[in-house]
């Protein structure tokens, strides 16, 4: 610092300019070397394969739910065709189907990302087959699979049947009821219930679908759409000497129909 009250010489300025140079010059450098940082930092591979990674997970996301979807897409259409009477394929013919979609839409998107929940989704399906059709000892169990009952006597016929997979039908026709008012309830999972009862005998129904399905009780009731209940009672029901109660429960997806033979 001057404190003489004389103006600075030029070499005192001069070597004051050169500092604040080489300062400025540094501090450019700083900023050069800063900014190169952070771009290598973007550039550097493990950010290339953390995008990476996020571009492919989202692509398997995007596969799997096309996948996903044509597999509902194709159960959805047989469920409405079978439901407008066009056919019938039955769970093992939808099942089938699904199965058969899920496996042509993986191997068509092989090569575009993992496949691993479309894996399990045909490992459900396969067993859903399995059950459904009763194939194998391990699915041989009269809880699933389509089922026919038919009791000739009040000492076959049992108070409470239960079934957890495919259709139910226990035919009465020929069941021995000459006195008596058995009390009979059918529990169904998924799948239809068909009951047949014989001409002689005076019925009283309670049915109830929990989701979808419809119920048809000879030609008096006939009820459809989500969680229904249907009632019926033959005249004269209270006086008849053969007489059978029912109570048919559709827990999920079913019909159920009540005829005569």
């Amino acid at each position: 610092m001057n404190c003489s009250g004389r103006p600075p010489s030029l070499d005192v300025l001069g070597r004051r300019a050169e500092r604040l140079g080489r300062r400025a010059e540094r501090f450019a450098e700083q900023a050069v070397q800063r900014r190169q940082t952070r771009e290598d930092r973007w550039s550097s591979p493990s950010a290339a394969s953390r995008e990476a990674r996020r571009q492919a997970a989202a692509a398997d996301k995007t596969v799997n739910k096309r996948v996903i979807g044509a597999v509902l897409l194709a159960i959805g259409g047989n469920w409405l065709l079978a439901e407008l009477g066009l056919f019938s394929l039955g769970w093992p013919g939808l099942f089938a189907i699904a199965l058969m979609t899920l496996g042509v839409a993986m191997i068509g998107t092989a090569q575009a990302g993992r496949t691993r929940p479309l894996i399990a989704l045909g490992v459900v399906l396969t067993l859903g087959l399995a059950m459904s059709s009763g194939v194998g000892d391990a699915f041989a169990s009269q809880a699933v699979g389509d089922r026919v009952l038919t009791p000739t006597s009040a000492s076959e016929l049992r108070s409470v049947y239960e079934h957890d997979f495919g259709d139910f039908t226990l035919d009465l026709t020929n069941l021995d009821l000459d006195s008596g008012s058995p009390d009979v309830d059918v529990q169904v999972g998924i799948g239809d219930i068909h009951v047949i009862v014989s001409a002689d005998v005076a019925v009283e129904v309670t049915a109830e679908v929990g989701l979808f399905g419809d119920i048809e009780i000879f030609d008096a009731v006939e009820v459809d759409g989500f969680g229904r209940t249907g009632e019926y009672q033959d005249p004269g029901w209270e006086e008849a000497a053969a007489r059978l109660s029912l109570e048919l429960d559709s827990g999920a997806f079913g019909d159920i129909t009540v005829e005569r033979a």
